[in-house]
C-alpha cells in the first residue's frame, strides 16, 4: 500500500533589528505602490469610465522604484491588485445577474 504524504517544515525567523526595519520599509512601499495603484485606477475610471490594463499599470508605476525595492515584487503587488480587482467585479457581476 503506498501512502502518499506530505512533510511539513516549520521555519521560525527572528531577524535583527536592522532586517526589522529593513521589512517594515519594504512593506511601507509596497503599501503605498498598492493604495497608488488602487487610486489610479479608480481615478481614470470615473474620468474616463475606461478601464486600466494592468500591464500598463506595471509600466507605469513599477519603472519608478528602481533603486527602493525589486522590480520583481513591485510587479507582483500590481497584479495582486489586477486579480483582486478581477474578482470583485466578476463577483459583483454575478451578484447582479442572480438577482
Amino acid at each position: 500500500m503506498v501512502y502518499n504524504s506530505l512533510m511539513l517544515q516549520q521555519f521560525r525567523v527572528y531577524p535583527t533589528n536592522k532586517q526589522k526595519r529593513a521589512i517594515d520599509e519594504q512593506l511601507k512601499i509596497h503599501c503605498k505602490l498598492y493604495n497608488d495603484v488602487r487610486e489610479f485606477h479608480q481615478k481614470s475610471y470615473t474620468d474616463n469610465k475606461n478601464s486600466v490594463r494592468i500591464y500598463d499599470l506595471v509600466k507605469l508605476f513599477c519603472p519608478a522604484l528602481t533603486g527602493t525595492t525589486n522590480s520583481t515584487s513591485a510587479q507582483q503587488t500590481v497584479l495582486r491588485f489586477g486579480k483582486g480587482y478581477r474578482y470583485f467585479i466578476q463577483s459583483y457581476k454575478n451578484k447582479s445577474t442572480s438577482i
